[in-house]
């Protein structure tokens, strides 16, 4: 089982995602943009992320670019 982050700005995306990841029994926290998603890593350990590319404010690129530097 591994803890999974989810980003994405598509509400419809995360739910679909989110269940089918539970679904297999995977812990799952998501995030709207990449802001929410470094807020969310500052506060919680995950094995893997999942980002979309193409987001407002903070894109998918420069998110792993951030994460990469910092995490």
């Amino acid at each position: 089982m591994a803890n999974v982050l989810i980003v994405d700005d598509d509400q419809a995306i995360l739910d679909i995602v989110r269940l089918w990841l539970r679904k297999e029994e995977h812990s799952v926290s998501q995030a709207l943009d990449g802001d929410i998603a470094l807020d969310t890593l500052n506060d919680e350990k995950f094995d893997v992320m999942i980002t979309d590319i193409i987001m407002p404010r903070t894109e998918g690129i420069q998110l792993i670019l951030e994460i990469r530097q910092t995490h």
